[in-house]
């Protein structure tokens, strides 16, 4: 089923350098819920005695530090080459994208902030008038001057959509805040765009997907949600959308009893499936032994096309829905997919806190190797087996909690999140890794 419908834009404020000062937002804003650090928690250490002195003003373009102190930014690199650089803002990157790694966008609550290949700036806020709060949450820069971002607003619990592109019409690149009332959406929004640009495409935890672009009257969003057979009475819940082009889209999820019974606390007889859109209509496969797929990515353009996706339970027992595996298969030519080539042992989370061989969100190289994360570990993969790599500063760790990670796949990286702080606070972190900084 194909539905669209065109909203609006929306008062917006651009931040550019040298044009306008910041207000900086006071607090952490928790990307996620239930992550807030507990100092009883034996994986939390004391953070180190901060430098007294606070960030350089030009790594803070425009900051408006007579208000509003940043704290002490997290910098330096690991042994393994990540640097870390301030952020003007106290608040969680929740999001990171990138059209290359001198040219990444990262996303807070309300803000977005660009790296221009010198430092990071804060380009832009989202200004609501309360009791209205917004919550950015996800970001994708696939191509340059092309950047989009979604969240929610609350209370009315609507998407907002923010894209920095030229105007329709043609221009310079601009901000635009957009409206993308695709019903009450979900917190965190997978979202994924092509490298060609120019649209993004939602996955709501709600079981809806979702083309999103832009004429000259703001965004155009079409409802693309899989459609079963007249058959299949079942609801589905997405839990992400990858794809290798506009026209071949994957999104990965779960098939519930029931639309009503179809939520992530609820995994009783559900069953992983994997549904692929050929740009006309949609086929879905059943991942066996799994009650729910959860993150998928896939290899570059131009080599062997695979996915590699991580897989929930093999069970409806307490201890067999916290299992977890990653799965690398074949993409047939076709678009289906072929045969597995690579499986991961079950781990238990419940038992094991970071396990890198569970391939987090990530990205593959051609090889089959590629990069991934768990909560505030950066794991490298080498096709036939993964490891930790250095993320420490000296004997200083950084990463509290990965929020987001953008990867083309080689040796270039972005990470961001949240450091260690205080048992109250923890304050945001943005860190790059390239061949050189590895090499030193």
């Amino acid at each position: 089923m194909k539905q669209a419908h065109r909203t609006s834009g929306r008062r917006s404020r651009l931040m550019l350098t040298g044009t306008s000062s910041l207000a900086l937002v006071l607090g952490a804003f928790a990307c996620a819920a239930g992550d807030e650090p507990d100092a009883s928690d034996p994986t939390f250490l004391p953070p180190p005695s901060p430098p007294s002195s606070l960030p350089d003003a030009g790594a803070v373009a425009d900051a408006d530090t007579e208000d509003v102190q940043l704290l002490p930014p997290q910098e330096g690199c690991s042994d393994d080459g990540f640097c870390y650089f301030a952020v003007p803002s106290n608040d969680a990157l929740c999001g990171v994208s990138a059209s290359g790694v001198d040219d990444a966008w990262m996303v807070s609550a309300s803000a977005l902030f660009h790296w221009d290949g010198a430092a990071i700036r804060r380009v832009f806020d989202y200004e609501v008038a309360p009791p209205t709060t917004v919550s950015l949450t996800e970001v994708v820069a696939r191509k340059r001057d092309d950047v989009w971002a979604v969240g929610m607003e609350t209370p009315a619990g609507s998407g907002v959509v923010v894209r920095y592109a030229p105007p329709v019409g043609g221009g310079a690149p601009s901000f635009r805040t957009l409206r993308a009332d695709w019903g009450r959406a979900s917190l965190r929004t997978p979202i994924w765009g092509p490298a060609t640009g120019g649209e993004i495409w939602a996955a709501t935890f709600l079981g809806r997907v979702y083309r999103i672009r832009e004429d000259a009257t703001g965004a155009v969003v079409e409802d693309l949600s899989p459609v079963p057979a007249a058959a299949d009475t079942r609801g589905y819940f997405w839990n992400s959308v990858w794809g290798f082009s506009a026209t071949e889209v994957y999104v990965a999820g779960m098939a519930c009893a029931t639309p009503a019974t179809c939520t992530s606390s609820n995994t009783q007889g559900t069953q992983g499936v994997i549904a692929r859109y050929d740009g006309t209509s949609w086929t879905f496969t059943p991942i066996a032994t799994s009650i729910a797929v959860g993150q998928l990515y896939g290899t570059p353009p131009g080599v062997a096309r695979q996915l590699r996706y991580q897989v929930q339970g093999t069970g409806t027992a307490s201890r067999e829905a916290r299992l977890r595996r990653a799965e690398l298969v074949t993409v047939e030519a076709d678009g289906s997919l072929g045969p597995i080539v690579e499986s991961t042992a079950a781990v238990d989370l419940g038992a094991v806190n970071d396990s890198c061989g569970l391939q987090s969100p990530g990205s593959l190289t051609a090889s089959g190797a590629g990069w991934g994360y768990t909560d505030s570990a950066v794991c490298r993969w080498s096709g036939q087996a993964s490891s930790v790599v250095a993320t420490a500063v000296g004997r200083r760790p950084i990463m509290r909690k990965i929020e987001s990670f953008w990867t083309d796949g080689t040796d270039d990286l972005w990470v961001v999140g949240r450091a260690f702080g205080t048992a109250t606070f923890l304050p945001p972190f943005a860190a790059r890794r390239v061949a050189a900084t590895a090499a030193e």
